[in-house]
């Protein structure tokens, strides 16, 4: 009976959570900021294969990331923000060293579907720029036509491209600190989404110093990897911030 009893109260209690907390004060007009870890994924099948020339470790498909984000609070419903997410990793080689990097930088709008003063769910769509870096080291034996300047052993690949970027955001967002009109709080977030790329740019490559001096950088011609930025990712959001609960 006290187990039944206790089920019943807990079961009123988390019905009635989501109404009380409706009827409490949300944010109208505000601003979020912090930062983000999580994973992005990406297709390097192509690229294993490519770096197979010089008997580089394969590159994972889920690799760890980083991110920057902040947003502002419009109106209770809109919101306008940037996001940027990075990611990195490195594997040896016998006949080279390889490193690439990889991520993404825009703005973003979204619609806060379903809010309360402590959650807000919305989706997300935006714009901007990702990009790609691919760095070869101490490179021992020439391959796939990089035909090395005399005294150059290292090569660099870049590429930059547009995006665009649907996501979905859920977010716990306890107040701090609440006086009568605004509040102080945190957003603590899950985020998932992925990178569209709309217009592909080819590589840039590179024959590098050791120096990494960019005035002796020699453009040369060569077979260049196959690396599509299409990067499903997913995030924990830490941010901070606050704002006014009701219009003057």
């Amino acid at each position: 009976m006290k187990r039944l009893l206790f089920c019943i109260t807990l079961l009123a209690v988390l019905a009635a959570t989501p109404a009380l907390a409706a009827e409490s004060d949300t944010v109208l007009w505000g601003a979020y900021g912090g930062f983000s870890v999580g994973v992005m994924f990406l297709d390097t099948s192509d690229l294993n294969d490519y770096l197979d020339a010089w008997d580089v470790e394969n590159f994972s498909t889920t690799l760890p990331a980083l991110g920057l984000s902040g947003y502002a609070v419009l109106t209770d419903r809109f919101v306008v923000g940037w996001q940027g997410m990075i990611t990195a990793q490195s594997k040896p080689g016998e006949l080279a060293d390889a490193q690439i990097i990889a991520g993404f930088t825009g703005l973003y709008f979204g619609y806060n579907v379903w809010r309360t003063s402590d959650w807000r769910l919305r989706p997300e769509l935006g714009l901007g720029w990702s990009g790609a870096y691919l760095g070869l080291r101490n490179i021992v034996r020439e391959a796939h036509d990089l035909h090395l300047p005399e005294g150059y052993d290292d090569v660099v690949m870049d590429r930059n491209e547009m995006h665009a970027r649907l996501g979905f955001s859920a977010e716990w967002t306890p107040a701090l600190k609440r006086n009568s009109n605004g509040l102080l709080g945190l957003a603590l977030g899950l985020e998932v989404g992925v990178v569209l790329p709309m217009f592909e740019d080819n590589w840039s490559i590179r024959a590098v110093h050791g120096d990494d001096d960019d005035d002796d950088d020699k453009t040369i011609r060569g077979e260049k990897p196959d690396l599509q930025l299409l990067m499903p990712y997913c995030a924990l959001a830490f941010r901070f911030g606050g704002g006014i609960t009701e219009e003057n």
